[in-house]
């Protein structure tokens, strides 16, 4: 029993060694699963759309916070998981965004919050539907009409 009890204790350090290690070399990443294949996360910057002009915005997001705010031409960008990249597609002025959500399949370590800008000329009136599940909206200085939030 005293034998197994310091089998056990060295097996014990050696794995706290080794967890520290992994650490210090920044280890701790986000994995997500594409299928069947893994992929580790990154933090990006994105710009999503062209300087197509859109009346309408049309957003569901499952994690992102949304900052709309005034800007000099139209622009749609993204700060944060690669994982978590919203689709953004621009047609007959309307403006549609798709973020879903997804974590770390057993551990999840957040390295920021996942953030999607949204610039507007000053002067311009939008309307639409934003759907943030679990996010913060910040809108500064832009003109909504008939926007259900």
């Amino acid at each position: 029993m005293k034998r197994m009890f310091k089998i056990s204790l060295g097996i014990l350090i050696i794995g706290i060694i080794l967890m520290i290690v992994g650490f210090a070399g920044h280890g701790m990443k986000n994995i997500s699963f594409k299928g069947t294949t893994p992929v580790i996360e990154k933090r990006v910057t994105k710009r999503l759309s062209t300087d197509k002009e859109f009346t309408k915005i049309n957003l569901t997001s499952s994690t992102a916070n949304v900052l709309i705010k005034p800007g000099t031409k139209f622009s749609i960008s993204y700060q944060g998981s690669n994982a978590r990249l919203p689709k953004v597609r621009v047609t007959n002025q309307v403006a549609t965004i798709n973020q879903t959500g997804s974590n770390g399949m057993f551990f999840s370590y957040n390295d920021g919050d996942d953030t999607i800008v949204i610039t507007v000329p000053k002067g311009s009136k939008l309307s639409g539907k934003l759907d943030i599940a679990d996010g913060d909206l910040s809108i500064t200085n832009v003109d909504l009409d008939n926007m259900d939030v």
